[in-house]
């Protein structure tokens, strides 16, 4: 099993700093629209490149903690993130030079013309809204694929968890979120079955399995475990089971307010505290985060190995952008892996190790991304985790290689 490392710029934190800051979160029509705050006055700022000479110089000192790396791009600001690109270059990296959906198509052409063998789409594609497929179409029908619909690069998607997206184009890896936080409310992540089979290429049910959402309340109790119907409830512990998952059991008692919360404990709220008794689903967010990352890698086993072809035609998206710059492309070989499917978010260093520690148990790999916005935080505790992860990953394939 390989631990596998993605050091993302940071770019979504640095945009939402410096320059999105008035807009709230950006929705798919903004990004398919390029529309956002164009005020880039921050590029000239200390702040600003001391950020980019700082990445730049981790990226350089520890290239043998990771895989990957991106570029340093700028949303809505292609000529930057291009100068970028070539800084990185000229200091001996390898960066993956990112698309935002939005941006001319003649700098996607270019990433091309250039030679690059891995690329990433980012902007608006974390919704599987029928109003993203058909740029999304396009660019996949006349920019990265050929004349077949193979794929004539590798293509990373960011922040992309949306089933039907992914189902639907032949990514090379994608990352998200969405695992973590997801886990981190509670929730879980339920297959549909079709035909007595549990299907992970369709849309998945979401259920709120935290009992602690049921004890103060929230915005997610409509789906909450305890209110389903008997034949609910069968149709999810059978799944749960099926993975090899305990749903845990906790017992809420009420404490005085100076009550001290002991190691096997935490607060609901003032006055009120949930005690493990088994530790599961229902109370323990480690254990919900492997097993919703578990969902992906059902996922990733169904999908064809990359590169898979590329079936579906928009006539829309001709329609769309009829004036762009199309070139027909020729074909490149590429060997068949499965689909890499990232965990990324800001982790807190003990979440880090009980979802490596699980992940070892389960068999499952570790494809993680890590922000250099949260990362140059805490580098040296990263780095160190980092370099455990290696280390035990290392000790557990010579302990099975000695089984065998």
């Amino acid at each position: 099993m390989k631990v596998d490392i993605f050091i993302d710029s940071g770019t979504p934190s640095l945009n939402a700093k410096f320059v999105n800051t008035n807009l709230g979160k950006a929705s798919s029509m903004r990004m398919l629209k390029g529309l956002g705050n164009k005020d880039f006055s921050f590029l000239e700022s200390d702040t600003y490149l001391n950020y980019r000479e700082a990445y730049i110089d981790f990226l350089s000192n520890h290239k043998s903690y990771y895989n990957y790396c991106a570029n340093l791009d700028i949303i809505h600001n292609p000529k930057e993130s291009f100068a970028n690109q070539k800084m990185m270059e000229k200091a001996g990296l390898k960066p993956i030079p990112v698309f935002h959906i939005g941006t001319d198509f003649k700098w996607l052409k270019r990433m091309l013309d250039r030679g690059h063998k891995f690329i990433a789409l980012g902007g608006g594609l974390a919704e599987a809204k029928q109003k993203t497929f058909p740029i999304l179409d396009f660019i996949w029908e006349n920019y990265l694929t050929d004349k077949d619909g193979y794929p004539i690069v590798k293509v990373h998607g960011f922040g992309i968890t949306a089933v039907p997206i992914l189902v639907r184009y032949p990514w090379y890896s994608v990352d998200s979120s969405v695992v973590v936080m997801r886990s981190a409310y509670g929730e879980i992540i339920i297959p549909k079955m079709r035909d007595g089979k549990y299907r992970f290429d369709i849309p998945p049910y979401l259920v709120n399995i935290s009992s602690k959402y049921d004890k103060v309340g929230g915005e997610n109790n409509a789906k909450y475990f305890g209110r389903l119907t008997r034949e609910e409830k069968d149709y999810i512990l059978k799944y749960i089971d099926y993975c090899g998952f305990e749903m845990g059991k906790s017992k809420y008692v009420k404490v005085k307010h100076s009550y001290k919360v002991k190691e096997n404990e935490r607060e609901i709220k003032k006055g009120l505290i949930e005690r493990k008794l088994e530790n599961g689903l229902v109370n323990d967010r480690f254990v919900r985060c492997v097993f919703n990352y578990n969902y992906y890698l059902n996922l990733k086993e169904i999908l064809t190995p990359f590169p898979r072809k590329f079936k579906i035609k928009s006539i829309a998206s001709r329609d769309l952008f009829m004036d762009s710059d199309v070139v027909v492309r020729s074909s490149r070989k590429f060997k068949s892996r499965k689909l890499k499917f990232y965990l990324s978010a800001d982790l807190d260093l003990a979440l880090e190790d009980s979802y490596l520690k699980q992940s070892l148990e389960k068999g499952f790999g570790y494809e993680r991304m890590y922000s250099f916005f949260y990362l140059s935080q805490e580098v040296k505790k990263h780095l160190k985790a980092i370099r455990t992860f290696r280390k035990e990953v290392t000790k557990h394939e010579e302990r099975q290689h000695k089984e065998i």
